[in-house]
């Protein structure tokens, strides 16, 4: 038994293994969260509960490409510290556009795991037991808001939200959150039409401890009471503020007192956009010292100019160091931007047949599963799959594939 005199929990959300360097995601889990349990416990604060609050994939991936090998490799080395420890692991499922149902793979792990572990794909409760604090006989009741897509939001959650819980732990989008508050667009996850936007102070009304959730990269909070866990480590430019995950510690006689702080990734990748028309240069040599200098301080750098000719100079630099990013934006020229949820179709790692590509576009715009041999049939007969096509193809096979009354 551990000697806990509060009882502590860690929250982590928004891994998205597939999307980047999947070996470099890897070892900061390896070290900045599989390691940091293993130093909360040498400190005295083992957690009794570990949260994993959505989109631990990015896209849909194949279990012998390198991303889904790693990510099986993380789960269980999570699973065997939870298991030596005595650790809960509970883990929701994020948007359908990164977590599809991939967590249906982990399915396995509850049964050999049994009874430190547990999916929740739809919403729930639980009193969680903590198994190292006191032998199981504290428990911390918990609510599971995994993001979800019902058509009336207002009564799929009235009986859950009628009673009163210890923590909130979920994943979407919270009213407090928006742009108008100062966050950049560029904060936001994909946001499905259909997806609930949870209340705030309807939150905090249910949860004497804090609520905690995943989907917003960057870190925000609300009365210090609600809390968005940002990503685990950064994937892009737009990607600001320290990342990592939340560690939260609560006196178990009075729920109401608590504590959230964060843990930053000190692995996590560096961006910076340099804006070379704001600088003033003696020379082209000058330049590209200023340049050198950014791409050694940063592990990823974007380089914004208005002159051709800075073109040339960049060129020079990768040429040099191929493994340096470095991208030129020209301010006379429009950016086209791809939407994050359909980058798949572009990801050099993608192997799916043409057939496999479109199957997971419909599932991915139309949230429809339409059979492969359907797909295939037509690609081969090459006939013509337009969007029209593939939405009357979705709504009959959706319609054969519901019971009858």
């Amino acid at each position: 038994m551990t000697e806990n005199k509060q009882i502590v929990w860690l929250s982590s959300g928004d891994q998205h293994f597939g999307k980047e360097d999947n070996d470099r995601l890897f070892k900061e889990l390896d070290h900045e969260f599989l390691q940091g349990i293993l130093e909360l416990k040498e400190n005295g604060m083992l957690p009794n509960v570990i949260f994993l609050d959505g989109d631990l994939y990015h896209r849909i991936i194949r279990f012998n490409e390198r991303s889904g090998i790693l990510v099986i490799k993380f789960m269980e080395n999570l699973l065997e510290i939870c298991k030596n420890n005595q650790i809960q692991l509970r883990i929701i499922r994020g948007t359908k556009s990164h977590d599809f149902n991939q967590l249906d793979m982990l399915r396995k792990y509850e049964t050999q795991y049994y009874p430190i572990f547990k999916i929740y794909d739809s919403v729930g409760s639980e009193e969680i037991p903590l198994l190292n604090y006191d032998d199981g006989q504290t428990t911390l009741k918990t609510l599971f808001l995994p993001e979800e897509y019902p058509k009336d939001a207002q009564a799929y959650y009235k009986d859950w939200f009628s009673d009163t819980y210890d923590t909130v732990q979920g994943h979407g989008m919270i009213d407090f959150v928006n742009i108008a508050q100062g966050q950049d667009k560029s904060d936001f996850e994909t946001q499905i039409k259909s997806a609930p936007i949870f209340s705030a102070d309807q939150l905090c009304s249910i949860s004497r401890g804090p609520i905690e959730f995943g989907h917003i990269h960057n870190y925000d909070s609300y009365k210090d009471k609600i809390h968005y866990t940002s990503s685990f480590t950064r994937y892009s430019f737009s990607d600001k503020g320290d990342k990592g995950y939340l560690l939260t510690t609560m006196d178990p006689t009075d729920r109401t007192s608590f504590q959230v702080s964060r843990i930053i990734n000190e692995m996590a990748p560096t961006y910076a956009t340099i804006n070379i028309d704001t600088e003033e240069f003696d020379s082209a040599e000058a330049k590209v010292k200023y340049i050198q200098e950014a791409k050694n301080s940063y592990d990823h750098v974007r380089i914004v100019s208005s002159d051709p000719e800075d073109a040339k100079i960049i060129k020079k630099i990768v040429e040099h160091d191929p493994d340096v990013k470095v991208k030129i934006k020209n301010k006379h020229m429009e950016e086209t931007k791809v939407d994050d949820k359909y980058k798949f179709l572009l990801d050099p790692a993608n192997k799916n047949t043409t057939a496999e590509n479109i199957q997971q576009f419909i599932k991915v715009e139309f949230d429809q599963e339409l059979p492969l041999d359907i797909i295939e049939e037509i690609v081969n007969s090459q006939k013509q799959l337009d969007v029209g096509k593939i939405q009357i193809l979705a709504k009959k096979e959706k319609k054969n594939s519901e019971p009858e009354e």
